[in-house]
């Protein structure tokens, strides 16, 4: 969210709605995920951000963006660079194979 002209605390509050909404995660978990914070911080930057969502409308557009293309995430595939991520430990263990002989 940063690219789109949105600053750090906006983003982090950001992350921290869509947790909430999307991930359906509690306001401990949330704590626990960002670090440095309790349970009623996170709680208070969820209202705050849910309040400027109801009054800025590019937010509101930004994040009604985000929650759509997330929403679009098939979880139960696996994500490509995944793939990729395997392929390369099983090209990294043959390389340490052949200098280990």
């Amino acid at each position: 969210m940063t690219g789109m002209g949105i600053g750090a605390g906006t983003a982090r509050s950001g992350a921290l709605w869509l947790g909430r909404r999307l991930g359906r995660l509690t306001l401990g978990q949330l704590a626990d995920r960002i670090g440095g914070v309790d349970y009623t911080t996170t709680g208070a930057a969820v209202s705050r951000f849910s309040r400027r969502l109801a009054k800025e409308r590019k937010l509101a557009a930004v994040m009604a963006r985000l929650v759509k293309q997330l929403s679009n995430v098939d979880f139960a595939e696996e994500p490509p660079f995944s793939k990729m991520a395997a392929a390369r430990v099983k090209i990294t263990q043959k390389i340490s194979l052949t200098i280990a002989l």
